[in-house]
């Protein structure tokens, strides 16, 4: 018996020893959790799900223009522009408040010395100077024109050197009224101003008036056209007549044109034939006399 056990436990198949490997757990994915009856879950198997859309940057509001630069020559300009608007000086605690830079900041020290030899120097394209006695900015423009008075003085200065006009388009630089200006200055007769042939007759230059009242004439010429005395009416075509003139009350083809008789005779020119061999002049003989003789 005990070997019959022995033979059927030899026939029993052993289990083969297994390694156990080991476990790693993957992220969880992000799964989209619908429920039934959403507006995102399809209604039939059918019907397509519609993909979500991306969400799109968004776009933030940009700062606004403070008057504020870190660049020297971007403070300079924001300075100039605020100065050139206000039309009067400004103080410096005024101006560098209005350009956001600390009082004895290294910005400060710089742009204060800037503007000192801008002052002192008229060749520089900082078009600001400073007042050390009032301690305030202005505005320098490249031509000394603010009002109608500068304005008339510039001219007239100009035209002691040059009798170029004055360009409307560059004086707007330093005086951004000059147009209302010059027609007031015009209307009194201070200066001269040339318009373009357009219909709002803009203004392109002026000049300044140095000759007198507009539309008046000298005595002079006064007294040269009245001593002018026309002939009798009856007596006017015979004297344009006399001068080569056609009366406008005459028919042009009734007068008679005198012709112009040339006393000079006019010779006709003489014909030369082409002569040749003339560097053999003192070789050659000449049978012009012997023409027509026999023999």
């Amino acid at each position: 018996m005990s070997d019959l056990l022995r033979n059927a436990a030899a026939q029993k198949p052993r289990a083969i020893p297994t390694i156990q490997r080991a476990m790693v757990k993957r992220p969880a994915e992000d799964v989209e959790v619908v429920s039934v009856g959403s507006p995102g879950y399809p209604s039939d198997p059918g019907t397509p799900k519609k993909k979500s859309k991306k969400a799109q940057p968004i776009v933030y509001s940009q700062p606004a223009d403070t008057g504020s630069g870190n660049h020297l020559l971007t403070q300079v300009k924001y300075a100039e522009d605020k100065l050139k608007e206000k039309g009067a000086p400004m103080k410096s605690l005024d101006l560098f408040s209005y350009l956001n830079i600390p009082l004895n900041s290294s910005t400060h020290r710089t742009l204060t010395r800037l503007f000192s030899l801008s002052s002192a120097s008229s060749s520089t394209s900082v078009k600001i100077r400073y007042d050390p006695a009032s301690d305030t900015y202005s505005y320098a423009p490249e031509h000394p024109v603010y009002d109608v008075p500068s304005l008339v003085q510039f001219l007239r200065q100009r035209a002691e050197t040059t009798m170029k006009g004055m360009s409307i388009k560059d004086l707007k630089e330093s005086w951004s009224d000059v147009v209302a200006g010059c027609e007031q200055a015009e209307h009194e007769g201070k200066i001269l101003v040339l318009r373009a042939q357009n219909a709002e007759k803009t203004l392109r230059m002026t000049w300044a008036n140095t000759g007198g009242e507009l539309g008046g004439i000298d005595d002079e010429f006064k007294n040269m056209w009245n001593s002018l005395r026309l002939p009798p009416e009856a007596d006017v075509p015979a004297e344009l007549e006399k001068f080569g003139l056609k009366p406008t009350s005459v028919d042009p083809s009734t007068v008679k044109v005198k012709a112009v008789v040339d006393d000079k005779v006019k010779r006709p020119k003489r014909r030369r034939g082409k002569e040749t061999n003339t560097h053999m002049a003192g070789i050659l003989k000449d049978y012009q006399g012997f023409k027509g003789q026999s023999t």
